[in-house]
């Protein structure tokens, strides 16, 4: 299996310390985010990373390729970005067929990431939360009025699922999971450890001072 890390949003709500500071690079907990990432990719076995960038982008190529030359990894810069969908589908077309886990950057858990690789099939990782965004039934998400669940920005998608969407510039969870939710085949794993998303200066005071 191969991976694809989601690195090139601008992180506006972060603001100002994404100012000159890219939110892959922010510290959590004293050490950068996306390192957490990259490291337990590759204790899991991980073939090959692909890193998509936009936002400040050599300052995570200068660092990433500094810090892991013994890992393969490579970057999809975007020009022009293509939005989290946009983003993965060019990424994917760098990799082989294997499955691709693809994580997104903003997300924070010391866990074994061999947990999400020990079943390749396409799936999206949730965890309970009350002020979620879907259900779950049958293995499966549910669009509707129950919202006890969340995405942890975590998931399993074939290369060729993704290559075949008509668009290039798509948000992957509203223009593509959610669509496949809708259409009752987005497979649900529910985890049971903690997963804290990096989204707001606050999230991130909390998880520092945990």
């Amino acid at each position: 299996m191969n991976a694809v890390i989601l690195a090139a949003g601008f992180g506006r709500r972060l603001l100002p310390l994404t100012k000159d500071i890219p939110k892959p690079l922010l510290k959590v907990r004293g050490k950068n985010l996306i390192d957490y990432h990259i490291e337990s990719l590759s204790k899991a076995g991980i073939g090959k990373i692909i890193i998509n960038t936009h936002y400040l982008p050599e300052l995570i190529e200068d660092h990433v390729s500094e810090k892991y030359q013994g890992l393969d990894i490579q970057f999809s810069r975007e020009d022009k970005i293509l939005g989290t969908g946009g983003g993965l589908k060019q990424a994917a077309s760098l990799l082989n067929d294997d499955p691709i886990l693809v994580i997104n950057t903003d997300n924070f858990l010391e866990e074994d990431y061999k947990k999400f690789i020990s079943n390749s099939s396409s799936r999206v990782f949730v965890c309970k939360d009350k002020n979620g965004d879907f259900d779950i039934e049958d293995g499966k998400v549910k669009v509707g009025a129950d919202k006890t669940y969340r995405f942890i920005g975590i998931s399993i998608v074939k290369k060729s699922d993704i290559l075949e969407v008509c668009h290039d510039e798509f948000d992957y969870w509203q223009d593509y999971l959610k669509l496949k939710a809708i259409d009752g085949n987005l497979l649900a794993e529910e985890i049971d450890f903690n997963c804290y998303h990096v989204g707001t200066i606050e999230s991130l005071n909390n998880i520092n001072h945990e």
